[in-house]
């Protein structure tokens, strides 16, 4: 099999061979156990242990002793934040983080929130960066950690961690930091940088996978953990397990290598990835980067491409692997908008955040246009009012029939003369003007039931697809100066009573350009429409829901801007046309009541009788890999072996075009045939050619000896008559 070429180094990294060459003696010659200190195959063991951590120590600009090894950046994530909580929850159980991080980090502080503990999580720049001053804002006397990536997973933005680190120290709060995807790309010195706690993992750097550390500070302050896995007290009573004395080994020669060649591969990578985004953004329109341009890793690049979505785009170029997020949660299609916990809410009169509000989960249900189109063909069929002609359309004339033999038609015809529509035949549906065949009727079925379920399902579907972007765009709405999807604005906005009030926000928050699409795309109606009370077309603008009847005053009047309420969100003004993707705006009072209205996965909505948010049918968008993983193989029946179709060709009937059934038929055809074999062979035709050629001279010989017989005894004859003359 073809394998493309892999542009994934942010997920894992292949292994060096020179950290497979330092390994490989592990498996085999020195494998002993590094716990065992009663011989010299443990004692090979346990030093081959510490000098890797003593590579490790070097690469972040610590001791060696301080570092404690685990399987990989999960397990030292979780041993730093449970054990910082368990050990330190007396002093407080006040922990801040980012809204960012990785689902290592996420998660575990939404386990310490079950157990009591407050979290703050800090929402980044749009470059994706946390600013100095919010964690400054976020500190309280009860906070007892901050954990900060390092460097993001996915954009490759870089915090400003030292900055953080002193501001940590200074308020006498440990700090812990996600390095996965900085060490051995970027300098790290714990020391200088304030890191009392940090996590790495072998194989983003060329080593192994399944091996990881964890740096613990010893000194300045002296960092004390409760420890998660009980059972031996390994690693000085932080990780009980026997240690993977191969995968340490590996790790540690690869963060020496990562330590000594750092300056060189990181000026080679950023050349690299400078001349990749130059030329596709020189080839392509609507490109952007994201992240940090200046704050970032050297060897990750991170681009969206205007109009096009994600998934889709993967799933067409065939030739790169490339991913649209963290390996961790790239199996769920959802990952980004589920990774986010809260929302921004954005001030009315400015561009700036002024809080946050959890996502509902609305928001994350699945996407199913098939449901939404035929619901809202149905709803659409409910608008429409009764109509019929008339019970006597066709039949007022004065008409009677001409009665036959007058060489026409025996229909009713018009009485008069004169007119132009005398003799005119009437009362026949194949007249002008007469009965129509089956006329329309008030009582025939206009109304059309749709299942209540298919509905809520319908418009779960619609909300849902006002938070995918690419959707938005597709669908025409100008959402590029938008500072987020879904966008969430504070309920100032209803105390508004002037239109101009209501203009002056849409332009702050950059939701100006919709509306005027609306209007500049305003024409006039084509056909007959245009003289029934609906003259004109246009596009449809944004809906602003509201959570009442509220500041709707102030925005009824803006032309292209439609107002709803979260109470009654209707299908047809979240997709109209049954097409996916409107922009919609929310006030922060409505957007926290869809929980209640629609409800969660798991809960029933306190609106809605019985009805739960429907399951995801998909939760892997990567068809590729679940059509080739193991447990699909496995559960695949064999291809079945098919007789070959008997061809309605071999039975034949026709003897005369068939040699085969000629042959069955005629037992002295065999003899035929194998004669006429024996008259097509060459040799055999090549003595017939020279029997005959000698038979035809013998035959030639004969002719001239009787002529000449015959000419001589003519002679004869005439000798003896001139003798008797």
């Amino acid at each position: 099999m073809k394998l493309p070429l892999y542009f994934d180094y942010q997920a894992t990294t292949p292994l060096d061979p020179r950290v497979l060459d330092a390994m490989l003696p592990y498996f085999t010659e020195h494998f002993g156990n590094a716990a065992s200190r009663s011989h010299a195959f443990g004692w090979e063991a346990e030093e081959a242990v510490e000098q890797a951590r003593v590579h490790i120590g070097a690469l972040l600009g610590a001791s060696g002793k301080e570092i404690v090894l685990t399987s990989g950046a999960t397990e030292s994530l979780n041993l730093a934040i449970k054990g910082v909580a368990q050990m330190y929850g007396e002093k407080g159980r006040h922990i801040i983080t980012s809204l960012v991080e990785h689902k290592a980090v996420l998660d575990t502080c939404k386990h310490l929130e079950k157990e009591g503990f407050e979290v703050t999580y800090l929402q980044p720049t749009k470059q994706g960066r946390i600013e100095l001053e919010a964690v400054r804002a976020a500190m309280r006397p009860d906070t007892i950690l901050v954990c900060l990536m390092w460097a993001n997973n996915e954009v490759g933005t870089i915090n400003p961690i030292r900055e953080v680190g002193a501001l940590c120290k200074e308020k006498g709060v440990l700090f812990c930091t996600d390095a996965t995807q900085a060490a051995g790309k970027v300098p790290i010195d714990v020391d200088a940088d304030h890191v009392d706690l940090l996590a790495l993992s072998g194989h983003k750097m060329y080593g192994p996978k399944g091996v990881g550390a964890l740096y613990v500070r010893r000194k300045n302050p002296r960092v004390r953990l409760v420890a998660q896995m009980d059972g031996g007290g390994h690693e000085r009573g932080m990780r009980s397990g026997t240690l993977n004395v191969p995968g340490i080994v590996g790790l540690g020669a690869a963060c020496k290598l990562a330590h000594e060649e750092m300056e060189k591969d990181r000026a080679h990578t950023q050349g690299l990835r400078d001349q990749f985004e130059s030329r596709v953004m020189q080839a392509l329109d609507f490109v952007t980067i994201n992240g940090d341009v200046r704050y970032r890793l050297p060897n990750n690049s991170n681009l969206s491409f205007s109009y096009v979505e994600g998934e889709s785009l993967i799933m067409g170029i065939k030739d790169i692997a490339v991913s649209s997020g963290s390996a961790c949660t790239s199996a769920v299609l959802y990952c980004s908008m589920a990774a986010r916990p809260t929302v921004s809410v954005y001030s009315a009169t400015q561009d700036k955040v002024v809080g946050s509000s959890p996502l509902p989960a609305v928001f994350t249900a699945p996407i199913r246009s098939d449901i939404v189109q035929f619901v809202h063909k149905e709803m659409a069929k409910n608008g429409r009012q009764a109509y019929a002609v008339n019970r006597l359309s066709g039949m007022k004339h004065s008409a009677e029939s001409w009665g036959t033999g007058r060489a026409v038609a025996r229909i009713p015809r018009v009485k008069g003369s004169g007119t132009h529509a005398a003799a005119a035949g009437a009362f026949g549906n194949q007249c002008r003007n007469g009965r129509m065949f089956a006329p329309t009727k008030t009582y025939r079925r206009w109304h059309r039931r749709i299942n209540l379920h298919q509905k809520r399902y319908a418009v779960t579907s619609a909300l849902a697809a006002t938070a995918v972007p690419a959707l938005l765009m597709a669908r025409g709405h100008k959402i590029e100066n938008i500072a987020e999807v879904p966008l969430v604005v504070e309920d100032a906005i209803q105390a508004y009573q002037k239109t101009k009030d209501a203009v002056a926000f849409l332009e702050a928050i950059r939701a100006s350009d919709d509306v005027n699409r609306v209007n500049d795309s305003k024409t006039l109606r084509a056909g007959k429409g245009k003289s029934r009370n609906r003259r004109f077309v246009q596009r449809r603008g944004p809906l602003l829901v509201l959570p009442d009847n509220k500041g709707v005053r102030a925005f009824r009047n803006i032309f292209g801007l439609d107002i709803g309420n979260v109470n009654a969100l209707n299908l047809l003004t979240l997709a109209p046309g049954g097409h996916l993707g409107r922009f919609v705006i929310w006030t922060s009072a409505a957007f926290a009541q869809l929980d209640k209205i629609f409800g969660t996965f798991t809960q029933e909505s306190a609106v809605k009788k019985g009805f739960v948010l429907p399951p995801l049918q998909l939760t892997n968008a990567d068809v590729t890999r679940i059509m080739r993983s193991d447990e699909v193989r496995a559960a695949l029946k064999p291809k079945k072996l098919q007789a070959k179709k008997a061809s309605r060709y071999a039975q034949p009937t026709n003897g005369m075009k068939n040699r085969r059934l000629r042959l069955r038929l005629n037992p002295f055809e065999v003899k035929r045939s194998v004669a006429s074999k024996g008259l097509r062979n060459p040799a055999t035709v090549r003595a017939r050619r020279q029997a005959r050629n000698t038979r035809l001279s013998k035959a030639r010989k004969g002719v001239r000896a009787m002529v000449a017989a015959n000419k001589a005894g003519k002679n004869i004859k005439a000798a003896k008559k001139t003798a008797k003359k």
